[in-house]
Order: C-alpha cells, then sequence, then structure tokens
C-alpha cells in the first residue's frame, strides 16, 4: 500500500460497497512558511533545512514509485536553496547551499535517460569544482572532492577518477574519506592488473607475454601498497581488516608469496577483523606455503587444521577440510600423529 492509495470493500449479501483512501500516519507533506529573521544565518539554516526535507521525502517517493511527486519535491526543495544564495549570497553557509545542489545533481543523474545522466553529472562536477576552489578550507570541500571523483569512476573515466582521488589524499590527507579513496584507488589498480594478466595469457608470443605478466605483476603489486595504507593510516576504520585481506590477495597475485604470507599472518595474529576475514586469511596463506619454491607444508597443513578448528562454520574451513586430504598434507598429518603417539 501506498499513500493516497484507495481500497474499495464490497458486502456482497447486502450489495455494501465503501471506499477508504490510505493515510498511514502523518502524510508528511512539508509547508514552507513566511517569517523575516533578524539573523540571516537562522534564516539561512531554516530554508535550507525545509530543502533538506523535501529531498528527503523525494527520496522516499522513489523508492514507492512516485516519481511524479518526487520530481515536484526536488524542485520545490531546489528553488527553496537558489532563494537562499540570491537572497544571502556572503552567508558563511553558502558552502552548504552548493554542495546540496551539486548533490542535487548528481542523485538526479540516477534513474534517468542516458543523455539526462551525462548532463546531470557533467552540472554536478562543474558544481563540486567550485566548492572545492571557493571554499577549500570548508568542511564541504573534501566531500565535493570525493563526489566529483566517484563520477568520473561511475561514468567510466578511471583515470581521471585515480587523480581526483590522488588529490583529495594530498589536500585532505586526515579526512576520513581518504580511506574511501584508499579502498577505491586499489580497486582500480587491482582491476588493472587483472586487465594485463588476461591480455598476458591470450598473447601467443612468449616474449610478449612474459612482458605482459612483469606489467601486471607491478600493477598488482600497486594495489598491494595501497590497500596497505589504510590500516596503517586508519587502523579503526571499518574496512582496515578487509583492505589488509586484500592486500595480501594483491601480493599473492604478483607472486611474492614470503610478502603474502607475513601480510595475512598480520590478520591472523592481530585478530582485529571478522571472523570471517580471519578464516580467509588463514586459508590462502596456507595455499601460499604450499606454493613456495620449496614447498612448506607443515606450515600449510597447521594452518588448515587451525582452521578447521577455530572457524569450522566458515566457507574458508570447508576449502581447508578439501586440502587437507592432499596427498602431501595428508602425510604431514600422520607424520604429526605418529609423533604425537610416540
Amino acid at each position: 500500500m501506498k499513500y493516497g492509495d484507495t481500497v474499495r470493500a464490497i458486502y456482497r449479501a447486502g450489495e455494501v460497497e465503501r471506499s477508504v483512501e490510505i493515510f498511514k500516519g502523518a502524510t508528511g507533506e512539508v509547508l514552507p512558511f513566511t517569517k523575516r529573521f533578524q539573523d540571516s544565518e537562522i534564516a539561512v539554516e531554516t530554508q535550507f533545512t525545509v530543502a533538506e526535507a523535501y529531498f528527503e521525502m523525494a527520496k522516499k517517493h522513489r523508492e514507492l514509485g512516485q516519481e511524479d511527486l518526487a520530481h515536484k519535491e526536488i524542485a520545490q526543495g531546489k528553488k527553496l536553496l537558489e532563494e537562499a544564495i540570491r537572497d544571502y549570497p556572503n552567508t558563511a553557509a553558502r558552502a552548504q547551499a552548493d554542495y546540496l545542489l551539486a548533490d542535487l545533481a548528481y542523485e538526479g543523474a540516477k534513474d534517468v535517460s542516458v543523455d539526462e545522466a551525462k548532463k546531470r553529472y557533467a552540472e554536478a562536477i562543474v558544481r563540486f569544482s567550485d566548492i572545492v576552489a571557493t571554499y577549500p578550507d570548508s568542511t564541504y570541500a573534501p566531500k565535493a572532492q570525493y563526489k566529483k571523483a566517484l563520477i568520473f569512476e561511475k561514468t567510466g573515466q578511471m583515470d581521471q577518477a585515480c587523480e581526483e582521488y590522488v588529490k583529495l589524499s594530498y589536500r585532505y590527507p586526515d579526512n576520513e574519506l581518504v580511506a574511501e579513496t584508499i579502498t577505491q584507488l586499489g580497486k582500480y589498480f587491482r582491476a588493472k592488473g587483472k586487465e594485463l594478466q588476461d591480455a598476458a595469457k591470450a598473447e601467443t608470443d612468449k616474449v610478449a607475454r612474459e612482458k605482459g605478466n612483469l606489467q601486471a605483476h607491478d600493477m598488482f603489486k600497486t594495489a598491494a601498497q595501497v590497500y596497505g595504507r589504510l590500516a596503517q593510516r586508519f587502523p579503526e576504520h571499518k574496512s582496515a581488516g578487509a583492505a589488509t585481506v586484500l592486500s595480501a590477495e594483491c601480493w599473492m597475485l604478483a607472486e611474492d608469496l614470503p610478502k603474502a604470507i607475513e601480510v595475512f599472518r598480520q590478520v591472523i595474529d592481530e585478530k582485529k577483523a571478522e571472523p570471517d576475514l580471519i578464516a580467509r586469511a588463514m586459508y590462502w596463506a596456507g595455499d601460499c606455503y604450499t606454493k613456495l619454491p620449496g614447498p612448506d607444508y607443515v606450515n600449510a597443513y597447521r594452518l588448515f587444521k587451525r582452521l578447521t578448528w577455530d572457524y569450522p562454520e566458515s566457507q574458508s574451513a570447508k576449502y581447508a577440510r578439501g586440502r587437507l586430504t592432499e596427498d602431501a598434507l595428508a602425510k604431514v598429518e600422520q607424520n604429526d600423529t605418529a609423533a604425537t603417539e610416540k
């Protein structure tokens, strides 16, 4: 049921029919009002608050499929913001107003035609760029810089997106959005490594294939280093554990197995990450031990076995049980059992 829907009930015996309109709680309708404020800051903040209320309602109505109503609310909120900027051009809250308008253009690019989305993304980029240039010290500048990079990424312009992400890290090194930037950059370099790796596999010329693999390894190493910075700079961030595991996996893809084991061990020993991530680190560390130039089956066996004990319900433990049946690891278990019996 949606707000404003009508339900028709018919009592067949007496052919009684009634229609009831659905009103579940308040309608959520916002009515702007006229009031003169002595303080221009309060006047602007009031208009911003009402405008944001319109935007929030528009989001909800979009979720309910009521696009026409959502468009009206967005238009009303935008009008309020533009009026606030026009009437109070020198207010300290101008950065907030500009950011809301830029974000409105960004959000408006969703669920529209491709051509219309391009126009709105272009408008958002211009507005976000103006915020960074005009209000570099405001709290909205790093947000604008991040959103600008995000738009380039969404539109497939990854090189430009990376450049904007790097600018955010350089200009606002302590901002919490830098952690998100690290994740995005790591994802980009890992994807580029995979792209180069796939291209190398398709090469028929041995020299060209080897060259492509080296380039892929360099890209994976870059991704590993980028992911590794997140935990170093933001150890308490919610993505720190996941980024460290991804860093180790990228070292593994670069075929630097000792470094991969070192980073996986860090996750296992610190036990700060979520259980599934620790289990994943244990499995892949064990896998790395089996692939060393001189395979270390003893440490591989110990990690796989510990994984089945410590995290028995995890998907990684399921894989570990399968690996423990391999001849080399089964032999380690036999020797371990024999040594224990003695």
